[in-house]
């Protein structure tokens, strides 16, 4: 990342507009990709920030990790990584911890009332702009934690052929899991008004 840029300079709609451009995808594809109507993705492509969730949600169905974008001066920028799902509210949590900053500090940091904090806090996803502002507030970027580590990666292990069966049957777990999850991400962006 620029050294000049700041977190809260990036404009994730237009991060995401580039990556489909560049992949030679439609803005009409995309939108059939996500499964709403060209003008809702045309709106969300317009978008300075988004949701966490309806983000993890995209880079899921593009098969591309745009938490990256936030974290190009890492190592982050190198080979294509998987998402992680993040209870956002817990971590920035940690990071209080971590530094002794109270709620009360960090309301009056943020310059927002207490159970504001408290209801972020909370939280499982976040908007990406107010994510930016906590990040660079608290000296930490937080979407990092939406990255696995390099030595987090996972690598596909050789199955004998004696674990087959269950390498299946753990599949078939992982799919219903899935399912389940793309589900919940379809409810939260239907709520970002960004259904039928």
């Amino acid at each position: 990342m620029d050294s000049s840029l700041k977190l809260t300079d990036i404009h994730i709609g237009e991060a995401i507009d580039l990556w489909i451009r560049t992949h030679n995808i439609t803005q009409a594809k995309f939108a059939q990709m996500i499964g709403k109507p060209t003008t809702n993705a045309a709106r969300l492509l317009k978008k300075k920030s988004l949701d966490t969730y309806i983000l993890q949600s995209i880079s899921a169905v593009l098969k591309h990790n745009f938490f990256r974008v936030f974290c190009k001066d890492d190592h982050y920028d190198e080979p294509e990584t998987e998402i992680i799902l993040v209870g956002i509210g817990s971590s920035i949590n940690r990071r209080l911890k971590e530094i002794k900053m109270t709620q009360s500090e960090f309301a009056s940091l943020m310059g927002i009332k207490q159970p504001d904090v408290s209801r972020i806090l909370k939280r499982d996803s976040i908007d990406t702009g107010k994510l930016a502002v906590i990040s660079e507030l608290l000296k930490y970027n937080f979407f990092k934690e939406y990255i696995p580590q390099i030595d987090e990666i996972k690598k596909p292990a050789e199955t004998p052929s004696s674990d087959l069966l269950s390498r299946f049957e753990a599949l078939i777990i992982e799919n219903e899991t899935l399912k389940t999850e793309n589900n919940r991400l379809k409810e939260i962006l239907d709520k970002a008004g960004l259904a039928y």
